[in-house]
This record gives C-alpha cells, sequence and structure tokens, in this order.
C-alpha cells in the first residue's frame, strides 16, 4: 500500500521537472533571441535609432533642394534674379557702383 503514494510522488516530481525544463528551455530560447542571434534586440535598437536620424537627414535634403528648386526657377524666369545673385555671391557690381563691404566682429 505504501507504493502508491510513492509513485504519484514520483509523478508529480516528473511533471515538476518537465515543467521546469519547459521553462528552462523556453528562457534559453529567449535570452539566445533578444541578445546573442545574429538579428537581436540591441541591433533592432540601433538600426531603428540610425533609420531615424536618416529620414531627418533625408527631410534636411529634401527641404533645401526644394529651396535650389525655386531658385533655379526664379533665375530662368525673372533676370533681375540673376542680377541679384551677381550682386550677393560673386560680388559684382555696375560700372557707376561703389561696394563697400562691412564685417561683422562677434566678440
Amino acid at each position: 500500500m505504501e507504493t502508491k503514494p510513492i509513485k504519484e510522488h514520483l509523478k508529480m516530481k516528473k511533471k515538476r521537472i518537465k515543467k521546469y525544463n519547459y521553462w528552462l528551455i523556453l528562457l534559453a530560447i529567449l535570452i539566445y533571441t533578444l541578445f546573442i542571434a545574429r538579428y537581436n534586440l540591441f541591433d533592432y535598437w540601433q538600426t531603428r535609432r540610425e533609420n531615424r536620424r536618416l529620414i531627418e537627414e533625408l527631410r534636411i535634403v529634401q527641404i533645401h533642394n526644394e529651396r535650389l528648386k525655386e531658385e533655379i526657377n526664379d533665375l530662368r524666369s525673372n533676370p533681375e534674379a540673376w542680377e541679384r545673385i551677381a550682386r550677393e555671391k560673386l560680388g559684382m557690381q555696375r560700372k557707376d557702383e561703389t561696394v563697400i563691404k562691412f564685417e561683422n566682429e562677434e566678440d
């Protein structure tokens, strides 16, 4: 009669061992996936951060490109724009003009 409680105790012990083995294997897979695997969580975060940075850089470049397109269209359609660019960027002047340049002194 005493063998029956021992058998039940052994069955319960085997169930607990199976349960712990299950959780141990699951934990090992989780740790491997998050930290060790080729595409782990840290690589994902780093790639996501780099992606955000590149998207922001792309927005800045797109804004700059729009400004350049506007300037090109202005130069194609407006002769005064040619003169403005020649004066501002190239330092050109008319024959009867005197150009005075001021330098900013930053203290």
